[in-house]
């Protein structure tokens, strides 16, 4: 299993995915949050959500597993 994919499991067992969530979205059951649009995640724009959806990108797992997010993670990290 990849590295990528570890923290992404453990971030959905712990629940700390719900932390991301609109308001009114946090008492999603963690594992059912992956399977929603982008649009329940706070901070993301209606015209966020649209420009995702030009790279396939639907749903919080699409986030979670696409290349996009882990290029943007790792260079979160180089320059934080």
């Amino acid at each position: 299993m990849s590295t990528k994919q570890t923290d992404t499991n453990e971030t959905i067992t712990n629940g700390a995915i719900t932390k991301y969530l609109r308001s009114n979205h946090r008492n999603l059951d963690p594992a059912l949050a992956l399977t929603e649009g982008v649009a329940v995640l706070a901070g993301v724009s209606a015209d966020e959500v649209e420009g995702l959806k030009k790279v396939n990108v639907e749903t919080i797992f699409d986030l979670a597993a696409s290349d996009l997010f882990a290029d943007a993670t790792q260079l979160d990290h180089l320059f934080a």
